[in-house]
């Protein structure tokens, strides 16, 4: 089986530089500036094999740039190699490990950050959390991160959260064409009809007429819903009732997949701009932000193996990801068909190549799908 998939990969492979030859040319002539070849250097005393990404910052993204946050605690390569994916040096980006962690694990990425950027800071030891899967420590990293994220930058659009086993299928560029074409909205999951009620707190836990939601935890939301998530009084109400109705029940209740979708899916009482106006469910508000395959949904996995019911993403899965309009990929593992995230990021790195000579998103890119989607017209 393993030679089957390493003959299935290289066949790939062949084929994917014969298709994409027109990105090789452009490689060569775009070159590299004095900052990211003293990056490649620094990097390689690592001895990580690391692919060295060619790209030019256009003007648009400039006048719009992004802040990250990335909840980390394993696989320090990878978070290396999604950090060299995603960065720019006109974003921000927040960095929480895990408290759990080990210093030498924390270490190595705070090596790895200074050869990368000076933009990527992490969060200082006595604000990480412990992270407990299930908990509300699941969200107090994501919490932590945005308000240094407020704190570092006034001019950021965009926050995006992350975890160490993602990786992306959008190019910046793209991430920024694809969030002005759907023209301020804020991009959150919401499911009501299958929303595990147990998970959330009572009727009357807050004294608001909301509607308590479930859905994803990974978001790309507005300035503006970062700042009142923070900084509202009703917002910290939920945060409260969830913290309360966790230790009531003292068990998982996942908040982190309560309080976002709540937040954005009441805008008769968060008055947030970008807040959904529209049908709450998954297939309506799904989608853009990751692309995540659950067991319960029957969909192929190309793997064929789950943990904790996410499949994890393998080479069969890659013909899917080329054509998705997802922003990220959720999720990979090192130890399961390691040649999909090689090849994936392969991709990735083509087609910034491509933008560094032309100025554009290969034609590969469809604007369309985000500017007709029912998010981009129908929010606040």
């Amino acid at each position: 089986r393993k030679l089957f998939y390493s003959t299935f990969a290289i066949g790939f492979i062949f084929l994917l530089v014969i298709s994409l030859r027109e990105f090789q040319r452009p490689v060569e002539i775009a070159g590299k500036d004095s900052e990211r070849v003293i990056a490649d250097n620094c990097l390689r005393n690592f001895g990580i094999p690391l692919l060295s990404y060619t790209y030019m910052v256009t003007p648009v993204e400039k006048e719009f740039p992004l802040a990250f946050s990335l909840q980390v605690y394993t696989h320090p390569e990878r978070v290396i190699r999604l950090l060299l994916a995603i960065h720019r040096p006109h974003n921000f980006y927040c960095v929480h490990v895990d408290a759990k962690s080990s210093k030498q694990y924390e270490q190595m990425l705070l090596r790895a950050a200074e050869c990368i950027g000076p933009n990527i800071f992490f969060v200082p030891d006595h604000l990480r959390t412990k992270v407990r899967w299930g908990y509300f420590t699941e969200l107090e990293p994501d919490l932590t991160c945005s308000r240094l994220l407020l704190a570092r930058g006034k001019r950021w659009k965009y926050w995006i959260n992350l975890t160490g086993q993602e990786f992306p299928i959008r190019t910046n560029l793209e991430l920024v064409l694809a969030l002005r074409a759907l023209n301020g909205t804020n991009l959150v999951e919401a499911i009501y009809r299958n929303r595990y009620i147990e998970r959330l707190p009572p009727e009357g836990a807050v004294d608001l007429n909301i509607t308590w939601y479930k859905g994803s935890v990974h978001v790309v939301v507005r300035r503006e819903f970062v700042e009142y998530m923070n900084n509202d009084n009703k917002a910290q109400q939920l945060l409260v009732a969830l913290k309360a109705h966790e230790s009531m029940v003292n068990r998982e209740i996942f908040p982190d997949e309560a309080f976002f979708p709540t937040l954005n899916h009441n805008p008769h009482v968060f008055k947030i701009p970008g807040a959904f106006l529209g049908t709450h469910e998954e297939t309506v508000t799904g989608l853009i932000p990751r692309l995540k395959i659950w067991k319960i949904s029957g969909e192929p996995c190309g793997s064929k193996r789950f943990i904790r019911f996410i499949c994890m993403l393998g080479i069969g899965d890659l013909p899917r990801l080329f054509t998705a309009p997802n922003f990220f990929a959720n999720k990979f593992m090192p130890d399961i068909e390691p040649i999909a995230y090689d090849i994936l990021e392969f991709w990735l790195a083509s087609k910034t190549a491509f933008e560094a000579v032309h100025g554009v998103p290969h034609s590969s890119f469809n604007l369309s799908y985000y500017a007709t989607h029912v998010m981009a017209w129908n929010h606040l």
